[in-house]
């Protein structure tokens, strides 16, 4: 049997777990809202991933990772069968990678290197009474394990954040939210500030009052949508990924406050005018400033 070096193994088993993990990361993504802890599932997906791999060795005799690294795992005594593989995927799951615990997933792959070096096998292999030994692997192989880790490093991160992107559409959320106001109140604020509201202030005035409640009502509902997308962000599983979604988030709930902020002063400047023509003797001035001032309104919500 050809001797496997340590470092073989490692990248072989690295690889695997980086395909599962951008496999399940991508697939997640797409409904990372719908659950409550994605980081949870996540770790899920690797505890059923022995079951994965079991079936990979038994019916090809390696997974991608090895195949890429000239790697197979036979049984010491005979074919190997899918409860010996479950066993060995399992035992590399606790003794290997210590299950992903924190600090028993730092000390399991040191004692599992320390007998490797002694012993030759792994514990799991002497458990599950299985041998990991190098094969020949082609140029084409070489050609793709390259390809992969050129993927690793530039391809992988761009997919889930293409993914993300897709899961959480700030910018759809921040034009939808202005949409909706622009076609629900808008159109019956601009009713309201027609030419012949000079001719009832006051009715005018209560009006413009009422849509300043429904404006800070859709700037509390904005602020809910924004808070719920934060939430999801916050459960992404890195720093690096959440950073950028939380400064974008930022940026757009920003507008959106700047928006709602801008639509309220406008309408201030009209309730000021109504409120001094309710008392003014000679309102002819006044309309004349509500009349230039509904043009620049008018004018801007074209």
């Amino acid at each position: 049997m050809t001797p496997v070096f340590p470092f073989r193994r490692c990248l072989a088993r690295f690889t695997d777990y980086m395909i599962w993990g951008i496999a399940t990361a991508f697939a997640l993504s797409f409904e990372l809202g719908n659950f409550a802890s994605p980081s949870s599932l996540f770790y899920l997906s690797f505890a059923v991933y022995p079951l994965i791999e079991a079936a990979l060795l038994c019916r090809f005799g390696a997974t991608v990772g090895k195949k890429l690294f000239g790697l197979r795992i036979v049984s010491v005594d005979g074919s190997l069968r899918f409860s010996q593989a479950l066993k060995r995927s399992c035992g590399v799951f606790v003794l290997g990678m210590g299950a992903f615990l924190p600090a028993v997933s730092l000390i399991a792959p040191a004692v599992a290197f320390v007998v490797l070096i002694k012993r030759r096998k792994t514990p799991w292999d002497i458990w599950a009474k299985t041998e990991s030994e190098a094969c020949k692997t082609g140029v084409f192989t070489k050609i793709l394990a390259v390809g992969f880790y050129a993927f690793l490093l530039f391809g992988s991160s761009m997919t889930v954040r293409h993914a993300l992107d897709r899961e959480l559409h700030l910018q759809e959320t921040y034009e939808g939210l202005e949409q909706a106001y622009l076609e629900t109140l808008r159109p019956l604020i601009v009713e309201t500030l027609s030419p012949e509201a000079v001719e009832k202030p006051r009715e005018a005035r209560l009006k413009l009052e009422r849509f300043q409640a429904l404006i800070a009502e859709k700037r509390r509902e904005a602020t809910a949508v924004y808070d719920e997308i934060e939430g999801r962000i916050s459960a992404l599983p890195s720093e690096q990924l959440r950073l950028p979604y939380l400064t974008e988030l930022s940026a757009y709930r920003d507008m959106t406050n700047r928006f709602f902020f801008a639509e309220s002063i406008r309408l201030s400047l009209f309730e000021k005018l109504f409120a001094e023509m309710e008392t003014a003797q000679d309102p002819a001035a006044l309309r004349e400033a509500y009349m230039s001032q509904l043009e620049a309104y008018l004018v801007g919500t074209d």
